[in-house]
């Protein structure tokens, strides 16, 4: 019975890969619940800043540490079973910490969680893979990146409206990690039970054929045999053991120069990504900007006016009657009080507005990306995404600067903020849809596919954590931001200038460094696609 929907379709799409989608959306949705609610999540363990930031370091850095075992886990198991056991672990995982009652306990199953996230974002790359062809790959990943961000803003969005109510007596964030839990274990359970692998029995090699369908089992109305029908997609190991298998797999990925030159890219490519997670912080604190005015005749007649608390004191060098000084008090009150409500700052619904903006612009930018890459890859075919993936790393440059340096750090600038970050999330998402993830399953044997995406995952993900304490070292360190000196109702305009600087140099030099990383692909990606066609051609003549 299982067996028999397995190959179904819904409205022409592969129940597959409707599913696959699926899991994407609660993958996403997964990672945006604790910054969403990262005031109540503070309040609950009296955590602050930096703890909270642990918390996101912790989940972050054991998903890149753990990522190689998604590799290890396909070589021997359909990639559905291993999708569903780590949809299993961070579901669980992300129910524990709604459910805990110390920091500790939330920081231990934050650890878990990017455990369950490692097995699982390498095994959804490596069946988007298989699952289309080598002109269309990109519009298939940039597919599943569109969706999953929609999912990741969902998330978001749910999570923040459902944060401050109470649910049958549970905090509202508590809540929304349990439900969030709940719907990912019965998006697990279904991609089990009803997802395809898209491999072939006799492990057919994608590279060397045009035509490609997926897999439909055979209809079987035994519920155990269904599920023993999957272990005849994956390829078994001779006599070697699993971590023989493994090893060897291993280090023919690591050979691999496109790969190389891809993660070189990557772990510089990802730090401005990493880095953003400041833009918050920053639009708050430029929006609390209150520049004073002062007439020029009212100037000359006052010595200085001071404002402190609920006192408005005023000298003057010349005599003035009693009501030409009442005068000069009320029009002093009017010019410095009009700009304060005219520029009382971006609130947390304004800077979240601006956020969702960029975060809808990288959603389509990587659907169009791996739309154009795809075209660009029929034109060129060696050198297509190459150029795709420079434009889009060089676009980062002159966006960045024109971000946090050209426009006026004022609320009078939100719409320019708006435009900015959309344009900007549009042209600069293109490179690991459209191009990364396309050219890795091009450049390996299809049995290896899961193992170069987590490898990718382990290098990218641990080496780019990095990236944020790194900007808040350069502000302070280098450019003199001082949080004393902010005030937490003003803002401080000198302290996101420094701020702004920091993240420019953690986003302007690494986007720079990634396009010109790009450039020895020219050379080594066809010759590496080959290898991997030959590897391929000569694994089927051996069958």
């Amino acid at each position: 019975m299982f067996a028999f929907h397995r190959g179904r379709k819904i409205l022409g799409v592969s129940l597959s890969i409707l599913l696959i989608n699926m899991a994407a959306i609660m993958e996403r949705a997964d990672e945006n619940l604790l910054p969403a609610v990262y005031k109540e999540v503070s309040q609950a363990f009296n955590a602050g800043p930096s703890d909270l930031g642990y918390l996101t370091f912790i989940r972050n850095f054991v998903q890149g540490l753990s990522s190689p075992l998604a590799g290890i886990l396909v070589i021997n198991h359909a990639r559905p079973t291993v999708l569903a056991m780590g949809t299993l672990c961070w579901a669980l995982s992300t129910a524990a910490v709604g459910a805990s009652q110390h920091f500790s306990q939330a920081a231990f199953w934050r650890a878990v969680n990017g455990f369950g996230l490692a097995i699982v974002i390498p095994a959804l790359q490596s069946f988007i893979a298989d699952s289309y062809k080598d002109g269309v790959r990109g519009t298939g990943f940039g597919l599943l990146s569109f969706i999953g961000n929609l999912g990741g803003i969902g998330g978001g969005v749910l999570a923040t409206v459902m944060a401050g109510q109470q649910y049958w007596g549970v905090q509202g964030w508590r809540f929304a990690f349990i439900m969030m839990a709940s719907l990912s274990l019965l998006i697990g359970l279904l991609v089990f039970l009803f997802v395809v692998d898209p491999r072939k029995t006799i492990g057919v090699n994608r590279d060397t054929s045009e035509n490609f369908e997926s897999v439909v089992i055979e209809p079987s109305f035994n519920f155990l045999s269904s599920f023993c029908c999957r272990d005849e997609l994956v390829e078994k190991g001779n006599s070697l053991s699993i971590w023989t298998e493994s090893w060897t797999a291993t280090k023919a990925v690591m050979k691999v120069k496109t790969f190389q030159i891809i993660v070189l890219q990557g772990i510089v490519g990802s730090l401005p990504w990493t880095a953003m997670v400041f833009f918050t912080m920053w639009f708050e604190l430029i929006g609390k900007h209150i520049p004073i005015l002062f007439h020029s005749k009212l100037y000359f007649h006052l010595k200085y006016i001071e404002i402190a608390d609920d006192m408005l004191p005023l000298h003057h060098s010349s005599k003035l009657s009693r009501h030409d000084e009442i005068h000069l008090l009320a029009v002093s009150y009017c010019l410095i009080t009009v700009p304060w409500s005219q520029l009382s700052g971006f609130n947390h619904n304004k800077t979240a507005a601006l956020l969702s903006f960029f975060a809808v612009g990288c959603s389509l930018g990587s659907l169009l990306g791996g739309i154009i890459a795809d075209r660009m890859s029929h034109l060129y075919p060696h050198s297509g995404r190459i150029m795709c993936a420079q434009f889009s790393a060089f676009m980062g440059i002159p966006f960045s600067w024109f971000l946090l340096r050209v426009i006026p750090q004022s609320v009078s600038s939100y719409f320019t903020f708006a435009v900015t970050l959309f344009m900007m999330g549009l042209t600069i998402s293109w490179n690991g849809t459209a191009v990364n993830a396309p050219m890795f399953a091009e450049v390996v044997p299809v049995k290896h596919r899961t193992m170069i995406y987590a490898y990718d995952r382990a290098f990218e993900g641990s080496f780019s954590s990095f990236a944020a304490p790194l900007v808040g070292i350069l502000s302070e360190q280098m450019f003199g931001y001082d949080s004393k000196s902010v005030d937490p109702v003003k803002g401080s305009v000198r302290e996101a200038s420094a701020l702004s600087k920091g993240l420019l140099s953690m986003m302007a030099v690494p986007f720079g460094l990634c396009c010109l990383f790009y450039t020895p692909l020219y050379r080594y990606f066809r010759q590496d696609r080959e290898n991997a066609r030959t590897a391929g051609s000569k694994a089927l003549e051996i069958m």
